[in-house]
């Protein structure tokens, strides 16, 4: 709303004062208390940094995009190998693991315990590795088989539920509280 004014605007210096600005329904005087930076930096500070975002951004989507050919593509198991081994890319079969193992086994897969819940044995996935937003990368699963914990291994992975539970409790409440403060 202050375009009409723009001239006296950009004129005007810190701690300084324009005339009587009027137009049709108004009558201003402004003064300048405090100066900010421009938003928009210059694009010779920024140029560098742009064109990685846009490389890295390019290079997650060609990522995602072979992920997803490779999942239609793998039918079974056997022509999983074959289409990964055309593309260029290998195929790991992994040790068994639980869900406690997972970041060592498989690294940042991002909803991992969503996953193993969901996952049927047979069924074809595709994961993030690392933060949703900017991936590391991709995972094209072929869950072989689903082994569901015994009630005794439940019985004795209990109590370090609990106690992870409750260190991530007090871990939330401390950094709530750190927040507030």
């Amino acid at each position: 709303l202050l375009r009409e004014f723009k001239e006296p605007v950009l004129d005007l210096q810190k701690g300084g004062r324009t005339d009587v600005l009027s137009d049709d329904s108004r009558h201003l005087v402004m003064e300048m208390r405090e100066e900010f930076p421009a938003h928009d930096p210059a694009i010779d500070e920024v140029r560098d940094k742009v064109a990685i975002d846009f490389k890295n951004a390019k290079a997650r989507e060609m990522a995602l995009a072979d992920a997803e050919g490779l999942k239609a593509k793998s039918t079974n198991l056997e022509a999983m190998r074959t289409a990964t081994r055309d593309m260029g890319l290998t195929v790991t079969t992994s040790r068994p693991f639980s869900q406690a193992d997972v970041s060592m086994v498989l690294g940042p897969v991002a909803d991992f315990e969503k996953i193993s819940r969901e996952c049927k044995a047979g069924e074809l996935l595709l994961s993030v590795l690392g933060s949703e937003k900017e991936p590391a990368g991709y995972v094209v699963w072929n869950v072989t088989q689903k082994i569901e914990p015994s009630r005794k291994d439940y019985d004795k992975d209990l109590a370090k539920v609990l106690n992870e539970i409750a260190r991530r409790k007090a871990d939330v409440l401390v950094q709530e509280y750190l927040r507030d403060r």
